[in-house]
């Protein structure tokens, strides 16, 4: 054999690997190392809300401290009548509205990646919760384990809370706060683990929270049921279509109608009998083609296997939520430099501090002391 048959041979090779075996329609769950990825970007999002959280805090309570000061200042500046406490005053005022405006907006920046999060780990809940058929060697998991032996769901399988948790979508408290002071700090989260032998990607905050970077297929055999077959029962009831034929397989609804202009759309079906083939949305973020063939699904269709792939919109979605969240960081450092000393416009007000600002401003400006008034 030459180089170049070597080398075909091996393609073909890799391609049936991949593929399953000609004709198939291969149904199969969340490939195990893509739950964990997602899991790990769903960390990454907690963090950022929590960050933001903080920032929200902070912001709430420098505008407390301004909303004193600048009552303190205007009561000694009807006083006094000295200009410059009056500027203190101003200085409050402009203070106040910048906190709030910073509150508010990192409350939006909290809200956005926090319930990104819980739509995710809703994602590999659901996927966690459900499974096709198990018996003694075989288990068609909606989520793969590590191995292929290792796929039967019997007696003594852990909880779906003891899954996420393994998975990484159920992270300690202490875990998201360390993260968020990093963020905070501007440092980074590479590798940072989650959950055993579960990490964060290596990269800048919007890689990671798009993770995994591309889904690919189970690599056990054992997850997987070929629904081109009177087995489709078998298969995880998620992630293929429900057969209309030979009524044997459960799965994803077909529509009465196309979906046009849209990416969930497909252009495969038929109305009437079998309907339309097209591809859910989760979260908001990820679609997946169900499996499915022709004779017992949809007509026309291909014969496809179960697959996933980020939405055109992921890109949007999760990159606005990491600038917001970024930028309020960056507003919250300026807010605490703006805030640092006795008596800067929203740092703490104390009885201490306000008798000080009394005491170099207390005098009355006399007739003679302003500017343009003859004596």
């Amino acid at each position: 054999m030459n180089t170049l048959q070597a080398l075909a041979a091996a393609f073909v090779f890799s391609v049936v690997t991949v593929t399953g075996a000609r004709g198939a329609a291969n149904s199969a769950g969340l490939r195990l190392n893509d739950a964990q990825a997602l899991c790990s970007a769903s960390a990454v999002l907690k963090a950022l809300g929590h960050a933001a959280d903080t920032a929200t805090k902070e912001a709430l309570a420098a505008a407390g401290h301004a909303k004193l000061w600048h009552s303190t200042a205007t009561k000694l500046a009807e006083e006094t009548n000295n200009a410059s406490v009056r500027s203190v005053a101003e200085a409050a005022a402009r203070t106040l509205a910048d906190t709030l405006a910073l509150s508010d907006k990192a409350a939006k920046a909290r809200e956005a990646a926090t319930q990104q999060a819980r739509r995710i780990d809703d994602i590999i809940e659901i996927f966690a919760t459900y499974s096709g058929q198990a018996d003694s060697t075989n288990g068609r998991l909606c989520i793969e384990k590590a191995s292929n032996n290792a796929q039967a769901t019997q007696a003594g399988d852990a909880s779906v809370a003891a899954v996420l948790t393994l998975l990484g979508c159920a992270v300690d408290a202490a875990k998201i706060s360390e993260m968020a002071t990093k963020i905070l700090a501007e440092q980074t989260l590479n590798a940072y683990e989650v959950a055993s032998g579960v990490t964060v990607a290596r990269g800048t905050l919007k890689e990671q929270v798009k993770q995994p970077q591309r889904f690919t297929a189970s690599t056990q055999g054992n997850t997987q049921i070929d629904v081109s077959t009177s087995d489709a029962f078998k298969a995880c009831p998620l992630t293929q279509f429900r057969s209309w034929q030979t009524a044997n397989g459960p799965g994803v609804r077909t529509l009465a109608a196309q979906l046009t202009d849209t990416e969930q759309g497909m252009s495969k079906g038929q109305n009437g009998n079998g309907g339309w083939a097209w591809k859910p949305l989760f979260a908001g973020l990820i679609l997946m083609t169900p499996a499915g063939d022709s004779s017992k699904h949809v007509s026309g269709l291909s014969t496809q296997h179960t697959a996933f792939e980020w939405s055109a919109k992921a890109d949007d979605i999760l990159n606005k939520i990491v600038e917001d969240t970024t930028q309020t960081v960056k507003d919250l450092q300026a807010l605490r430099k703006k805030c640092t000393g006795t008596q800067a416009p929203c740092g703490k007000h104390t009885d201490d501090a306000e008798e000080q600002l009394r005491q170099k401003y207390a005098r009355r400006y006399e007739a003679q002391d302003q500017p343009g008034v003859p004596s």
